[in-house]
């Protein structure tokens, strides 16, 4: 994970006023603000539970640049994003409960309190290991979790890379 993460750090600092990432509105973020933006969700989870980072957080923000700058915040900070739908269900929000109980939580009605902390200085940024949860329905209208390990992200990243499938220059709609 650190690999990709070192990754982005260089992308960002070559191309800060880049275009990132396109909201659905039209918003576009650049690279400079995503980083920012991920360093405040940083210092937002090392403050949730006094100054202790917590292992998970739940994530419940529609695909734009506030989802990015969350999971890239919690992959900094160290802590294993779980992502859920923006409008999540009552069965899935007890999938999560069961699976990561008290993990504090990124979602719409906070994100303003997220972005209102005070940047982490970037020596901060934590060693441990973590991957991505995501929360799906599936087709089958079931919710399940379906974990990625940090190596497998890497490797999923490096992949992408090596097939030419991401380049520099290359703008994310959604995800």
């Amino acid at each position: 994970m650190r690999e990709l993460l070192n990754a982005l750090d260089r992308h960002a600092a070559e191309r800060p006023r880049d275009a990132a990432v396109l909201d659905a509105d039209g918003t576009v973020r650049t690279w400079s603000a995503i980083q920012r933006g991920a360093a405040r969700v940083e210092a937002w989870l090392a403050g949730t539970a006094g100054g202790e980072r917590p292992t998970h957080v739940t994530i419940a923000l529609p695909s734009g640049g506030g989802l990015w700058m969350a999971v890239l915040g919690a992959w900094r900070a160290g802590v294993t994003p779980v992502l859920l739908p923006a409008q999540p269900s009552a069965m899935a929000e007890r999938l999560v409960q069961d699976a990561v109980p008290g993990a504090p939580r990124i979602d719409a009605a906070n994100w303003a309190a997220v972005q209102g902390c005070e940047e982490a200085p970037a020596a901060v940024a934590s060693t441990r290991a973590c991957g991505l949860v995501l929360v799906s329905s599936g087709t089958t209208g079931h919710p399940r979790l379906v974990a990625r390990g940090a190596q497998a992200v890497d490797r999923v990243a490096a992949t992408l890379v090596a097939a030419g499938t991401v380049r520099a220059g290359d703008v994310v709609a959604s995800c």
